[in-house]
């Protein structure tokens, strides 16, 4: 006969699933044990100030990532290009740093990167989410984990300066030049070296602007050289440094003046506006034959043709001359410079022949004021005013005078009429 089969009993059944439940649970532990735990966090700063929502142009802005895990980093973190239009953000000679921090008396491994940004331009900002790649120990190996940053956004302004001069944004600044000749004492031909540095803390070098220009002059050639640039990392602060260099070659003698340089700061520790000044200079230059010759002689080529062409026409112009002095306005403007008043009251008289045929002044205008002025005219107040007046008034024309005489040949007095020959009427012989 065959044997019944054994059936487990009801505690047989309850002993196999606990047993089956603690050796799941205890598998799933030793997993989540096994696994990794990563963490990322990100943020934005100014200085002392986290998170900020304003910041002045080409003023340093930190982009933070720290990268967290309860293990250690088999690999150094990749942190992803930001592309952002007017948003420069330099990475040379940038490292992350290493520490350990506990949580929950846990200890763990952090890699933090400091990424500086600059805004070029004033506007609104968002920066996107960045891709963040972090290679982890793990008990089967290491372990890659791509984690992203929150996007984050900012706006910046100008600060209160003039836009269209040279100005710079950082919290330290220094500038300095140095001057090279060619010899002490100048001439047509030597040079003069000019360098000037210019150096600043938390910025870039390509944000420093260029201080020495080359505007055409008569008196020099300019020729610069291409500026020099340096960024460097010292602790933690960006080191900026910009170096100019221009020769003046000297093309004419004379007062040199090369002027002076300012640069306007806007310093971001303080909050203030400064100026920084480089003083100019001024120089003798000596002139050389050559020079000379190239600066006065089309000068004085000039001034001798014209004094061979003066001399070839003096006699035309002595003519022409004697022409000009023999007319009335300027007998009567020459008499006035003698102050010969009675040559000037014959010119008055004839004047007054010519233009209204008359040969009394009283007789030419009734009026109290003319007399008044005829009567100064022939007194011993007479001046020059009063010899122009009477000249400018005589120049109107009078309608409906006919000409009684002969004009004056002498001076008369006032109040004396010049008598004139009685005209005689044609008429046929008896």
């Amino acid at each position: 006969m065959s044997r019944p089969r054994r059936i487990l009993s009801p505690t047989g059944v309850v002993y196999a699933l606990l047993g089956l439940w603690l050796g799941l649970w205890t598998a799933l532990a030793s997993a989540a044990q096994a696994a990794p735990q990563v963490s990322l966090q990100s943020w934005l700063s100014r200085g002392d100030e986290k998170s900020p929502a304003l910041v002045t142009v080409n003023e340093p802005l930190m982009l933070h990532i720290d990268v967290a895990t309860d293990r250690w980093f088999a690999a150094a973190t990749q942190v992803d290009e930001l592309a952002v239009t007017h948003l420069l953000s330099p990475r040379q000679k940038l490292s992350a740093y290493n520490y350990a921090k506990a949580r929950q008396g846990q200890s763990w491994s952090h890699q933090r990167w400091d990424l500086p940004l600059f805004a070029t331009k004033a506007g609104h900002y968002r920066l996107p989410a960045l891709a963040v790649q972090v290679q982890v120990a793990s008990d089967q190996g290491p372990k890659r984990v791509t984690l992203h940053t929150e996007p984050l956004a900012f706006d910046a302004q100008l600060p209160p300066l003039d836009d269209s001069q040279p100005w710079l944004v950082a919290p330290a600044a220094q500038l300095s030049q140095a001057w090279q000749l060619s010899q002490e004492s100048l001439q047509v031909g030597d040079s003069i070296r000019r360098q000037i540095s210019l150096q600043a803390d938390d910025t870039l070098a390509l944000l420093l602007p260029p201080l020495l220009t080359a505007p055409p002059d008569a008196q020099y050639s300019a020729y610069p050289d291409p500026s020099q640039f340096d960024d460097s990392n010292d602790r933690g602060t960006l080191k900026a440094r910009r170096q100019e260099q221009i020769t003046y070659v000297l093309q004419q003698g004379g007062p040199l003046r090369l002027p002076p340089i300012r640069l306007q700061w806007w310093n971001s520790q303080t909050g203030q506006l400064e100026t920084l000044t480089l003083p100019g200079r001024t120089l003798q230059v000596r002139h050389t034959l050559r020079s000379w010759l190239k600066a006065w002689g089309p000068g004085l080529l000039a001034m001798a043709l014209v004094l061979v062409g003066l001399w070839w026409l003096r006699t035309p112009l002595r003519r022409w001359g004697r022409t000009q002095l023999a007319r009335p306005g300027c007998a009567l403007l020459g008499a006035c410079w003698q102050r010969a008043w009675p040559r000037c009251r014959q010119l008055i008289y004839q004047r007054l022949w010519q233009r209204q045929g008359l040969n009394s002044l009283q007789a030419w205008d009734p009026s109290p004021a003319w007399r008044a002025r005829v009567a100064r005219l022939h007194s011993e107040a007479v001046d020059v005013r009063t010899v122009l007046a009477c000249w400018r008034a005589l120049g109107r024309p009078r309608c409906g005078q006919q000409p009684e005489a002969a004009p004056p040949l002498f001076d008369p007095h006032p109040g004396d009429e010049v008598s004139q020959p009685a005209r005689q009427s044609k008429g046929t012989g008896a």
